[in-house]
């Protein structure tokens, strides 16, 4: 099945078609089935519009839990996935990491976990000002990847920019493989 998302969608009557898009990936990913595609149009989606919480340390603006996607964005600097809040509608935002733009509630952009999503394709999009800088000997969900974390070498980042992410293990991307991706800009501690 193919879904659709636009964040300038009236969420009222949605229900996922190219008529009535969701306003947030993660409703799409929700009503998905493994082996879907999403179609999600130009525009900012963000912890403000969709941050969703696995678990504490886990907190993503989208997560993908044992499912198989293919979610397409409209391009690079078009479709972007912003784990920090939106400093123009009015949402908390300061600076806390050296070299990047994350605020006191940014969380990671993208977790794509469970051993049935491996293959996921997140496609066309520029994930950006996800932080996961949470302390820990070792890597983990809550500190690794600020722009992807992936329980899987299996899930690609295709034809993405990964900008102004912090993660302390794996800064902006941690397992997932990056195919035509430009990485710049990101911050580290681990």
């Amino acid at each position: 099945a193919e879904w659709f998302v636009d964040d300038d969608a009236a969420a009222a009557d949605a229900d996922g078609s190219a008529s009535k898009p969701f306003k947030t990936i993660q409703e799409a990913v929700a009503r998905a089935a493994s082996g879907d595609t999403i179609h999600v149009a130009e525009g900012r989606y963000s912890s403000s519009s969709g941050r969703v919480e696995e678990s504490t340390p886990c907190e993503s603006v989208v997560i993908v839990k044992d499912k198989k996607l293919h979610i397409i964005g409209a391009g690079r600097g078009k479709s972007v996935i912003a784990g920090s809040r939106d400093p123009e509608a009015g949402d908390a935002y300061a600076s806390r990491a050296e070299g990047a733009n994350e605020g006191d509630y940014a969380v990671r952009c993208v977790y794509v976990t469970g051993e049935d999503s491996a293959g996921t394709i997140v496609e066309g999009f520029t994930l950006r000002d996800g932080e996961t800088m949470t302390t820990g000997s070792s890597a983990g969900c809550g500190n690794a990847g600020g722009g992807l974390y992936a329980d899987s070498t299996d899930v690609y980042l295709v034809d993405c920019d990964v900008v102004h992410c912090a993660g302390r293990y794996g800064s902006p991307i941690y397992k997932g493989t990056a195919v035509r991706c430009l990485i710049d800009n990101n911050y580290g501690t681990g």
